[in-house]
């Protein structure tokens, strides 16, 4: 697996410190980067941080980072890969300029673990930022909806590709997703609706009537069609995020728990199929590239 080759690197250490400067960085937080390659955003993190955990999985680029702060207390540089690491327990938040195709492992070893992070500034692929941010950049998938009532997304920057080495072949964003300080999630458990997300978007059917009468009844279902704001024929892509709020207040309110049985295991089941996705595309890309 060679990261470095996987990897586009930023070229202006003025770029990078503009970026930092549009990155709220609360005082003594911990502050993860996930390979920071030669350094040039950990400089300017270390500007306004004490405490960085900077984590290189490869080790020429690891060995030549400790030489360069060898002298420096502020920051913890371990040669890890990221994916097996253990995440602290206390409060912290992730500077890092990822490497493009893991970055689905990356946000789900984030977002799906005990402790998430208070923030995370990401430069990424913009097609990816858009389909995990949703509406208002892109319609609302699976994937925007399932972190929605925590996180808010907002792309804060477009870069241009000559800013990068290698130039990338994609469009690339600076993005912030931050924790809500309260959550959109007033009912239930977050471990149900994932789980409701998914077997909705998963569970046979197109429209709004196909898709819900899995889980309503015929008559829940007229009661409930206008108050969450969706017509039966309405396909579930162009559903709004509230829609789907308002639906899974209804699925806790009003489905007996016999029924709700239907559901569990489905955000599992989810992660499963992708995780296999994940894992033909990448060998798909070390057998046409080399890399991981």
């Amino acid at each position: 697996m060679n990261i470095k080759n996987s990897q586009n690197f930023l070229k202006s250490s003025k770029l990078v410190h503009d970026l930092i400067k549009l990155c709220e960085i609360p005082k003594d937080i911990k502050i993860i980067e996930i390979g920071p390659g030669k350094g040039i955003i950990t400089d300017e993190i270390l500007k306004v941080s004490n405490n960085i955990w900077a984590i290189e999985f490869d080790k020429d680029l690891y060995d030549k980072l400790k030489i360069k702060y060898k002298e420096n207390s502020r920051i913890l540089l371990t040669n890890e890969d990221f994916l097996k690491v253990k995440l602290p327990s206390e409060k912290y938040m992730v500077i890092s300029n990822i490497p493009f195709n893991i970055s689905a492992d990356i946000f789900s070893k984030l977002l799906d673990g005990v402790n998430q992070p208070q923030s995370m500034y990401f430069i990424m692929q913009t097609e990816a930022m858009m389909k995990f941010a949703g509406a208002p950049y892109y319609n609302e998938c699976l994937k925007s909806l399932i972190y929605k009532p925590y996180f808010e997304t907002k792309k804060l920057y477009d870069f241009n590709p000559k800013d990068f080495f290698p130039v990338p072949n994609a469009n690339i964003c600076f993005v912030e997703i931050k924790k809500k300080q309260f959550p959109d999630l007033k009912f239930g458990t977050y471990q149900e609706y994932k789980d409701f997300i998914s077997f909705l978007y998963t569970c046979k059917g197109k429209t709004f009537k196909e898709k819900a009468k899995h889980l309503f009844s015929y008559e829940q279902l007229k009661k409930i069609r206008k108050q969450v704001g969706i017509e039966y024929d309405d396909n579930i892509t162009l559903w709004k995020y509230e829609s789907f709020l308002k639906l899974y207040n209804e699925f806790v309110k009003i489905v007996p728990p016999m029924k709700k049985v239907t559901i569990i295991g489905s955000y599992d089941a989810y992660k499963k199929s992708q995780d296999s996705l994940e894992k033909i595309h990448r060998n798909r890309n070390i057998i046409r590239h080399g890399t991981y």
